[in-house]
């Protein structure tokens, strides 16, 4: 590879989607469909409110586009059924199971499964079941998710075995959520395999705390089979344009053993990509309640208009006033408290606002399009995907739920499953652990909880002595979780998790005591009295 590259050629990106291949970039769209996803403050940047919330036509000027833009506000509704979605899907969190046919699978792997985060990152632990649930926002509000599958740098030349590298941490693998946006371009072969990858940051460093950032820093990895290979063009924030026949310089790369691709790859299918259906009437449902809010906003603050009459009078013999004769008297003269307004013949003011006739059938197209939004579950379970997954679950004499909800939940889990498979195999490649079979399980339960039912099946459990904490533990967990329902989030169902293994440890302590002590009573006091020894 040269150790420079032209920057065209490491800019360029894939072609956008289209029907017949969906597989392309389209970060304009994704951002603004993750905008819509979030609302709040992101919605401010003027770039993307360019696109979200058009002008009209070339007449609007600057001022009063501005301040469309500045009243505009959002209440968003994709994420309710986004977020509804995501839970239903992570209420049966997933886990991985491995095996190694005539050999011990490494104990490393059930700890990784509670942390899968970079060793030292910023964000704390996150668990595999976490790590799912934001590859699985990442697939509803653009249609994809990538994940990077990497092990730490080694400090020293890779050593030898895998005991020696093991040893020194080299093979503490872990998984990175890499955006859609940030993933420019990339190839795949004719079986759907990646050829290769490229990924593009950009920042404006200030490694001088008494500095300025002045520097665009364009970093751009290119991810192989076998290897990686990170690229940097550096240019002034002040320059306006930036040729492409710049030379990129080669900073940084190296091999790896993760024998393939080691950023991955998944797409949802169309009728399950949310966004794909809701972004629209989300773009339309920001511009109608903004439109009819400044609409309001100008009946509640209409503006003084000044209507003056003719400078001449339609008599010839009609003597007409020296105000009358001013055609600027309606702005040459001070307004407000303590001033008096000279008017001429047919002067008037008159606050002028937009009618509010039409208001009832804007309302009205409003709460059609929430409800439009709210439908788009019923369109995606209507999808051949979801219909696919159904009949599957139901070939595998399963359970099968009408519901057309889980019906989506389960042909989503489906998908996000396929995603970890690869994953967790991907890592096992790059670690070096031959001969594993992984499999994930979760995100196919959905059924809808009877609190009452929970409640008096969690007495009958209780009563009954399983001389198993473990499964106690379990069972417990999974009450606990059907009966908190949406609000079963992952964190709080760590949390509790926690809690009853900490609880299930100090019973566990007590109980040891409690048989030592009967095992070897502690010997009797000779300082105290027979008979208190007794007692």
């Amino acid at each position: 590879m040269e150790a420079k590259l032209k920057r065209a050629v490491l800019r360029a990106t894939r072609p956008k989607p289209t029907i017949e291949q969906p597989d392309g970039y389209d970060p304009g769209t994704w951002t603004e469909n993750r905008l819509l996803f979030v609302g709040g403050e992101f919605l401010r940047d003027p770039v993307v409110m360019e696109r979200l919330i058009p002008r009209r036509g070339k007449d609007e000027s600057d001022v009063a586009y501005q301040e469309r833009v500045e009243r505009a506000f959002y209440v968003p509704f994709p994420a309710k059924v986004i977020a509804r979605l995501i839970g239903g899907v992570m209420s049966d969190p997933p886990s991985a199971q491995v095996e190694r046919l005539g050999g011990i699978v490494p104990d490393w792997y059930e700890t990784w499964f509670e942390n899968v985060s970079k060793p030292g990152a910023t964000g704390g632990r996150r668990s595999l079941a976490l790590y799912a649930a934001e590859a699985l926002s990442d697939l509803m509000v653009t249609g994809r998710c990538w994940t990077l599958c990497d092990l730490p740098r080694p400090a020293v030349a890779r050593p030898v075995s895998l005991a020696d590298q093991e040893r020194r941490g080299d093979r503490e693998a872990y998984l990175c959520m890499v955006r859609p946006e940030s993933v420019i371009n990339w190839e795949k072969d004719r079986d759907g395999n990646l050829l290769w990858a490229r990924t593009l940051c950009e920042e404006i460093p200030q490694l001088d705390p008494f500095g300025a950032r002045e520097i665009v820093v364009e970093r751009y990895t290119t991810y192989l089979p076998d290897s990686w290979l990170v690229h940097e063009f550096r240019r002034k924030t002040t320059d306006q344009q930036v040729s492409d026949d710049a030379d990129a310089s080669l900073v940084d790369g190296g091999t790896h053993t993760f024998g393939r691709v080691q950023l991955r790859q998944t797409l949802c299918p169309p009728g399950l990509y949310a966004m794909g259906k809701i972004g629209g009437l989300a773009r339309a449902l920001l511009n109608k309640i903004c439109a009819l809010s400044m609409s309001e906003i100008k009946n509640l603050l209409p503006e003084l208009y000044e209507f003056s009459g003719p400078e001449r009078s339609r008599s010839a013999d009609a003597r007409v006033s020296e105000v009358q004769k001013d055609p600027k008297r309606s702005v040459n003269q001070k307004r407000g408290p303590g001033y008096a307004q000279v008017r001429g013949h047919e002067d008037r003011a008159e606050y002028v606002a937009p009618p509010t006739s039409g208001y009832e059938f804007v309302q009205q197209t409003i709460r059609d399009l929430i409800g439009w939004i709210h439908d788009v579950v019923e369109v995606m379970a209507a999808s051949n995907e979801a219909r696919g997954a159904a009949l599957r679950r139901s070939a595998e004499s399963k359970a099968v739920d009408t519901s057309k909800e889980h019906i989506v939940q389960y042909a989503i889990g489906n998908v996000l499953r396929d995603h970890l498979l690869d994953v967790l195999e991907t890592v096992a490649v790059g670690r070096g652990d031959k001969g594993l079979t992984w499999t994930v399980k979760g995100m196919e339960d959905f059924a809808d909880v009877d609190p009452a039912g929970e409640i008096n099946e969690a007495t009958l459990l209780a009563s009954i002595p399983w001389n198993s904490p473990t499964f106690e533990a379990a069972w417990r967990l999974r009450k606990i979780r059907n009966l908190m329902g949406e609000e079963a989030t992952l964190e709080f169902m760590e949390k509790v998790q926690g809690e009853l293994e900490a609880r299930q440890a100090h019973q566990d302590e007590v109980e040891t005591e409690r048989r030592d002590q009967q095992i070897n009573p502690p010997a009797p006091d000779p300082a105290k009295p027979e008979a208190e020894r007794a007692a």
